[in-house]
């Protein structure tokens, strides 16, 4: 009895901590960085450890985040990168059940103090629906650019989909302030995972010379609500009208005499919620046309690029349903990739032509399937993968991330150690320091302040290099008993008595060179090496700059 007392009175006290975040007070709204970083950091880590051990009375049964806080939950997960944490709140209806099928609003939400903590709940749970699941994530400037955190951001939509019961045809994305830049930029990655974007008081980011971030024909079959006031003091309203020209399916909303912060709290509403929720999904649209630079983010409706030519350059899709019996296919930079089928839904006859690139192929096809079809030069080969109505929706409906497209990046999504090398030579003693101060921090935009680890070569063992990815720095002119060894396992130089050789799948290079080649850790077939190989001094600059 009296542990069931404790438990009882430890589950509230841990209930009410969390609320106070929620209180709509000037001094929890205005938090200062040092209070989120040090006051709130530890406040809720140690909530995090308490759901490890509490146990329901008498039972033995351990509870979920949710048996204790029960609607509304901040999420740490702890990053394999540098023991921080990605934050995210998850907010549940009052009465929920996984019974019933629920809508799913994905909001990005702006941040006070630049904090890495989502400080502005009490906007979302004041006009929370009964009908939706509601994720959140703050979102600073740098998400814009940092990969890292961008594919944390699908990995948590995706579980987030998986642990609940949630309708995929009612998947809804909300843009707040800056947040609607990081929001247009998730959209343009996966498009087909959201029934429509609501812009709340933001705008794409555009820019002329470098438009990696916005493809924005990418998202020509999803419905774009864009709400703005003139006399917001942010953003410019110019910026929203001219992006007008460019999207397919979008309508424009200006206001007048409402400033930024009463504009947001005005419009983030159940009215406009439920208008949103209302928003038709856009399954098996006619056209899909897709641009991506990343080949981890390669899928759009019933389209999927499975393999680039080259990585420097984008790969570009367009492909439509013409008739009945023809779909047309138009690529650059894509020598793979499929389609899935589904008859009834799409309207497509049982006999079909495929044309990529303006060559045909005429086939049978079952009434669920998947197509994949592999160009070469003036060469279409295509092979039907027949499907069940099951499978069909399990591929359309996918958004798993495939970490191993990612190429030498993959190694920094977990933690990764930087290899120093034994003994520098005093000559290239600046050029390795450089080249190492850029490995332990190679993205110049990050949402959090991480760096990778370090460690010399003659003080770590093979034990520790099986524990994570690693970087070694290879002078095939010079190379230590490790450095022989990663060349033995991966066989990416060939090593003669007069010469040594760059090998890579299958070529052979002779000469100056230098090369990033990412391969299986030889220690430990789940982690990754990244060796960055070369032989002249003349390289030097070429491979801080590259």
């Amino acid at each position: 009895m009296e542990r069931q007392d404790s438990n009882e009175e430890m589950i509230k006290t841990f209930s009410e901590i969390t609320d106070m975040y929620d209180m709509r007070t000037g001094l929890i709204k205005a938090g200062s960085e040092t209070m989120h970083e040090y006051m709130y950091h530890q406040m809720f880590e140690a909530c995090l450890n308490f759901e490890r051990y509490v146990f329901k009375p008498n039972s033995g049964k351990k509870l979920s985040l949710f048996d204790v806080f029960k609607e509304s939950v901040m999420v740490f997960d702890k990053s394999d990168i540098d023991g921080g944490y990605f934050i995210y709140n998850i907010y549940l209806p009052s009465n929920y059940s996984h019974n019933k099928e629920y809508a799913l609003l994905v909001y990005m939400i702006f941040d006070d103090s630049m904090t890495r903590y989502p400080v502005h709940p009490y906007r979302i749970v004041r006009e929370k629906s009964g009908d939706a699941i509601v994720l959140s994530f703050v979102t600073r400037w740098e998400y814009q650019w940092d990969y890292i955190n961008e594919i944390n951001i699908i990995n948590v939509v995706n579980e987030t989909l998986e642990k609940f019961n949630i309708n995929r045809d009612r998947v809804y994305l909300i843009g707040i302030c800056a947040g609607a830049n990081r929001a247009f930029n998730l959209l343009c990655k996966i498009p087909d995972v959201f029934s429509a974007f609501i812009n709340i008081a933001g705008t794409p980011i555009f820019d002329d010379k470098e438009p990696e971030s916005l493809n924005l024909d990418n998202i020509r079959n999803t419905p774009i609500e864009l709400l703005f006031t003139v006399n917001d003091m942010w953003y410019n309203v110019s910026a929203v009208i001219n992006s007008l020209k460019t999207f397919y399916k979008a309508k424009q909303w200006i206001f007048h005499d409402i400033e930024h912060e009463e504009f947001i709290d005005l419009f983030n509403s159940k009215k406009l919620l439920n208008y949103i929720m209302k928003i038709p999904s856009c399954n098996f649209p006619k056209v899909v046309q897709f641009t991506t630079s990343e080949p981890v983010f390669n899928k759009s409706y019933w389209l999927k690029i499975e393999n680039f030519i080259s990585l420097k350059e984008k790969a570009t899709v367009y492909a439509q349903i013409e008739k009945r019996n023809m779909i047309r296919i138009e690529c650059n930079n894509i020598d793979f990739l499929s389609i899935l089928i589904n008859r009834f839904a799409m309207d497509i006859d049982q006999n079909i032509t495929i044309a990529v690139n303006g060559i045909e192929k005429n086939m049978p096809i079952s009434d669920y399937c998947k197509i994949e079809i592999k160009t070469d030069g003036n060469r279409l080969a295509v092979n039907e993968i027949p499907l069940c109505e099951e499978s069909f929706y399990r591929n359309y409906r996918t958004l798993k991330i495939n970490e191993n497209l990612l190429g030498i990046r993959q190694l920094y999504l977990k933690e990764c150690l930087i290899v120093i090398n034994n003994n520098l030579d005093g000559q290239n003693e600046e050029f390795y320091n450089k080249l190492y101060r850029i490995l332990q921090q190679p993205l110049e935009f990050r949402a959090r302040n991480y760096r990778y680890k370090t460690a010399c070569e003659k003080d770590i063992g093979i034990a520790r290099l099986g524990q994570s990815n690693f970087v070694a720095v290879v002078d095939s002119r010079n190379m230590s008993s490790l450095h022989r060894r990663i060349i033995d396992e991966t066989g990416i130089l060939k090593v003669g008595k007069e010469f040594i050789k760059l090998k890579f799948n299958p070529k052979e290079y002779q000469g100056e060179y230098f090369a990033l080649i990412k391969a299986i850790n030889p220690f430990n077939a789940e982690h990754r090496i990244l060796a960055i190989v070369f032989n002249s001094d003349n390289l030097q600059n070429k491979i801080i700059d590259f």
